[in-house]
């Protein structure tokens, strides 16, 4: 019974047909910094900010995403930029701008969905 409930509870959640203020609460967390590696002696750490998410919107985000992943790979190819790669951000960034003024020019809509995984 406890299953169900969990599960029913996942897909008012993902579904948006929770609360909002209910919503907006178990998609909360901690934010931190993390080091990926320990500092140098009197040197500066290199560090990331790390969401902390509640253990039940982790997991039901995480059986969310294992679900979709297939649909979503035959609809975006992935593409990876920036690492190890000199200027890869560089042109991502040069992408970005001539998609969105082409859009702009043209009228049209567009979506640029960046996704560091």
């Amino acid at each position: 019974m406890a299953a169900e409930r969990f599960t029913d509870l996942g897909v008012r959640y993902l579904s948006g047909r929770m609360p909002p203020w209910l919503r907006r609460l178990l998609g909360g967390g901690l934010l931190t910094a993390l080091n990926k590696d320990a500092p140098d002696s009197g040197g500066v750490p290199d560090a990331r900010p790390v969401k902390a998410e509640d253990t039940d919107t982790s997991s039901w985000c995480k059986a969310l995403g294992r679900n979709l992943s297939n649909v979503v790979k035959e609809v975006v190819a992935p593409q990876q930029l920036g690492v190890g790669v000199s200027g890869g951000v560089e042109l991502y960034v040069q992408g970005f701008k001539i998609l969105f003024e082409r859009a702009v020019r043209d009228g049209s809509k567009v979506v640029i969905v960046t996704i560091d995984i």
